[in-house]
């Protein structure tokens, strides 16, 4: 909006509407105008631009975090005896956490083993609690 009326004071001073002014007066404000619409369409693309990056960096990163989760989720699906595992798997960077319960050591380990040898993964958080099944019957 700004842009457009220094554009429109600008072709005002040209066509003569200011009067008192000389020729070489309006060309100067008219170049300072043109000038200056000029300099705040920069700093707007700048900005523009600024947010459009940051935004994008944003979507990428969580294309990624999501990809790795998909990634864990998968090998644990595919490993035997993880395949019904109660496990959740948060991703955020390379650095992922594991949560939830499992009744052995031997399936917390193995699950740990799993998605700390999955491609991808920086660091390992590891929030599994071990809560041995209570044996059925009396």
């Amino acid at each position: 909006m700004r842009i457009s009326v220094w554009i429109a004071f600008a072709f005002f001073l040209v066509a003569g509407g200011c009067g008192r002014e000389s020729g070489s007066d309006a060309g100067n404000l008219v170049h300072g105008a043109a000038r200056k619409a000029a300099e705040t369409v920069d700093e707007k693309t700048r900005e523009a631009a600024k947010i459009a990056n940051k935004k994008t960096d944003e979507l990428v990163q969580s294309a990624e975090n999501t990809a790795l989760q998909l990634k864990i989720t998968q090998a644990l699906a595919q490993t035997k005896e993880l395949s019904s595992a109660n496990a959740s798997i948060l991703c955020e960077k390379g650095v992922v956490t594991v949560s939830g319960t499992v009744p052995s050591p031997f399936l917390r380990e193995k699950i740990l083993n799993v998605v700390q040898n999955t491609r991808g993964v920086k660091r390992v958080i590891p929030k599994i609690n071990v809560v041995p099944e209570k044996p059925n019957g009396n």
